[in-house]
Formats: C-alpha cells, structure tokens, sequence
C-alpha cells in the first residue's frame, strides 16, 4: 500500500522497524513469563511455607524469611514492593489468600513508601495480622483433625470391652477343646479302662453268681447262707495244688492280697414310732425297728492260706450265733486283688442289699485302679500341660477379676456374668480334680504299700510252702 501512494522505499523501512520492534516485544515477554515461572517455582520450594502451613509461626527464622526475599529481590534492589509480595498468591505452597497479602502489604507498608525490607517482611509474617490469622487456621484445621479421630470415654469403653469379649471368645473354642484333650488324656493315662473292663469280665466269670440248682432261688437269709457254703467259698478258695500252685489266685493272674472280707452293715434296734400295740405285732419279743439310727459296721476275713474245711466250719460258726441277722442292711463279700501283669488294683465286691419291703437284691461290683501311675514317665506329661493350661487361665482371670473386686460389690456383678461365672467352676472344678488325685496318688502308691506291709502275708504264704499244704 505504500508502494502504490508512492511513498516508496521510506514507508517500507517503517514497516520492518515495526515488525522489529513487535518481535523484541514478544520475546521480551515471554523472557519475562520465563523468569516468573522460575521465580514461582523457587518459591514454592522454600523451607518456610511447611511451617508456616502447620501453623508453627514460632519456628520461622530470619534466615527462612531472607531465603524468600532474596528469591523475591530477583533485581537485587535491596526491597521488595507490594506487587511483588502479591505474586505470592501463585505461589502454591504458600496457601495464602489474596486477604492474607493485602495484610500483609499493609503490615510491611506502614510509612507508605512501597517498599519492605527482610527486617519488616520477617516482624510482619511472624507477628503481625498475618501471623495470627495463620495461628487461628491451623488450630482449627487441628481441632477439625483431632475430632475426626477420638470418640466419647464410653464408647471407648464399650468398644474395648466388645474387642476385649470377641478375642476371648475366639480364644476360648482352641482353649476349651485344648483343656478337655488335655484333661482327657490325664483320664486315660491314670484310668486304665481297658484292662479294667477285661479283668472286671474275667472275674464275674470266675466268680460264682446267683444260679442254683432248679427250684431253689436265693431270696433270704437261710437261702443265701446255703448258697455261700455250697457254691462260694468252694470256688474262691478252691485251692487246687495242680491248677492253683500260687496260694490266692484267683482268674489266672488276679492275686488276692488277703482273701475275702464279709462285712455287714446294719443299725441298732430302736423304738418303732408306732403306738405299742403296732410296735408288738411287729416285734413282740423287743418292739423295736432297725430303719433309724447310725449305719454300723462289722468285717470278718477269711484268708486264702487257711484250708478250705477251716474257713466252712468258721462260716458255719458264724451262721449260727446268728453273724447275719434282720438288723443287716446290706452284706458285701469283698475279694481285694492285684494283678502285676496290668499293673491294676480291683476291688470285687458281691452286694446283697435287704430292703426294707421285704425283698434282697444282688449286685457285682467292681472297682479297678493303677497300682503305679507313674510307671511311665510318659504320665507325666499330661499332669504338667494340664497343671500349666490351669493356673494360666486362673492368672489371666485373676487381672480381671482383682480390678474388679477393687471397684467394689457393683464391680464383682459386672464382672461374674454367666460364661465367667461357668469359667471359674470350671477352673475350681479342675484344680479340685488335681487336688483330689494328688491325694489319690499319696494313698495308693504310699499309704496303701504301707498298709500291706503290715499284713501277715508273706509269712503265710512261706508257712504254705514249707508245710506243702494249706494251714490248719
């Protein structure tokens, strides 16, 4: 267009000395967004914006607030203006507000010279308005923070107490089954049920039962007399030197230790409370009944190294003073055996019970334990873990249980729910349970030692052998 109005050469120099100074412009700017872009970048990752975001005004240094003047005093000018503090809002990291600058201009601008030194910039950061309302910002994003996270003193409480139940719970199944497997195991190892059961079936084979010639039933005193002399103590003392070369075996290796013990039960005659009429029809000789009083006791032995006809004539002896009368409640003939080869104790019993309706009834007993239960040393193994599972759990219930008792009676009833107070039976239950075998086990493998040696017994059993015979 220049051209064609003839202005020729000139307008075209205008031209280029525009679009040279459009270009400098340009790049001037983008030079300058360049350096401001730097500028925000260094800023943002000064040491002093951390602080002053957790609201620790107290910590900033003068070295932390001549870092961000220096970054800020790119010109080197020695200050700062107020449009250069309010670039801080680009500034991430800051997190200040475009409030928060114009507080803080006004803070380092007080004689209105636009200009703020590091001295100024330091006092109105850390205890100016800004100061404060940065102090008022953090406290309560912590009290926010601090809610978020605690809970009321009883739901504390109750949640502890649910975690507290759920894990005893989850415990208390492997625990439970632990203990009885244990206990369990204590039980086999010191009952030997097997072997009981077999020596049991062995002697009620050996052992003469109920069953007498036809026509003929054991219902009274006379009858069960007759029964005794014909058929018991023929086969319990059969004293067959072929077959019975060892005085006192009975069921091949079952040994009696003394022989049989008849023991009587019975009670002294009193008064019937009736009228005396009724008294006499019921006994006319005294009037009196043997359902009342004190149950007494009288034992007579029959040893196994006396000779047959011997123990006969005595037991006829004793039906005729009468031994075995109306005042007997209940009659036992009692045979005490051990068995080495079982390493078991048994105690057979024949049990005649005489109601008081008139009728008799029988009953065989037995009763079988370990004469050694600590013959294995394997025993004890059992006895130990359920000693430790024991007094562990009565440690971990004492904890709770001592608190509890400190809180006072309304502490106990809160303490001794239904599972808990089921818990500590249970532990009574089987520390008692130790306790008594404990005492079971000073009985049989010391007391009762003791005891038999005191018996006669082995110099019978010599007396036998050397005679050849059965002692007169």
């Amino acid at each position: 267009a220049a051209l064609k109005n003839g202005h020729g050469c000139h307008s075209g120099l205008g031209l280029v000395n525009f679009l040279s100074l459009c270009l400098v412009s340009l790049c001037s700017a983008a030079m300058e967004d360049f350096e401001t872009g730097d500028k925000i970048e260094q800023l943002n990752n000064l040491p002093v914006w951390q602080k002053i975001a957790e609201g620790d005004i107290h910590l900033v240094t003068q070295k932390d607030i001549q870092q961000l003047f220096n970054v800020m005093d790119d010109g080197r000018k020695g200050y700062v203006s107020g449009s250069d503090l309010m670039t801080l809002q680009a500034v991430d990291a800051a997190n200040l507000s475009e409030h928060d600058l114009q507080e803080l201009v006004k803070e380092v601008d007080k004689d209105g010279n636009n200009k703020c030194s590091p001295e100024e910039l330091y006092h109105a950061i850390t205890s100016g308005a800004i100061a404060f309302n940065i102090v008022k910002e953090s406290l309560r994003k912590k009290e926010i923070e601090v809610r978020s996270y605690n809970c009321d003193r009883e739901k504390l409480l109750e949640w502890m107490k649910n975690e507290y139940e759920t894990t005893a719970a989850l415990w208390s199944l492997p625990m439970t089954i632990g203990s009885f497997i244990t206990f369990a195991l204590v039980a086999n190892t010191h009952i030997d049920l097997f072997n009981a059961w077999r020596v049991h079936n062995a002697l009620q084979e050996q052992f003469p039962v109920m069953t007498l010639p036809y026509k003929f039933k054991v219902v009274d005193i006379p009858t069960l007399n007759t029964w005794t002399e014909d058929y018991y103590i023929p086969t319990v003392f059969r004293q067959d030197p072929v077959y019975d070369p060892i005085p006192g075996r009975i069921a091949h290796h079952n040994q009696m230790v003394t022989g049989v013990r008849f023991a009587k039960f019975y009670r002294e005659p009193q008064p019937c409370p009736l009228d005396e009429v009724l008294s006499r029809v019921f006994n006319s000789i005294s009037g009196s009944c043997y359902f009342e009083g004190e149950l007494k006791s009288a034992f007579v032995v029959f040893p196994y190294q006396l000779e047959r006809p011997v123990l006969l004539e005595t037991f006829k002896n004793m039906t005729r003073q009468p031994w075995l009368d109306e005042a007997v409640e209940r009659l036992e003939y009692q045979v005490f055996t051990y068995n080495a080869m079982v390493n078991l104790y048994t105690l057979e019993r024949q049990e005649f019970t005489f109601e008081n309706d008139g009728r008799m009834i029988h009953r065989f007993q037995h009763e079988s334990f370990i004469a050694e239960p600590y013959l294995s040393v394997l025993a004890f193994i059992p006895d130990v873990a359920f000693l430790l599972l024991s007094l562990r759990s009565v440690y971990v219930n004492l904890k709770e249980v001592v608190p509890a008792l400190m809180a006072g009676l309304d502490g106990l009833i809160n303490y001794l729910t239904f599972w808990k107070s089921v818990e500590w039976i249970s532990l009574l239950f089987g520390i008692g349970c130790f306790i008594l075998w404990e005492t079971v086990y000073l009985q049989i493998t010391v007391e009762l030692p003791e005891e038999i040696a005191k018996l006669p017994k082995q110099q019978f059993d010599e007396a036998v052998r050397e005679k050849g015979q059965y002692l007169d």
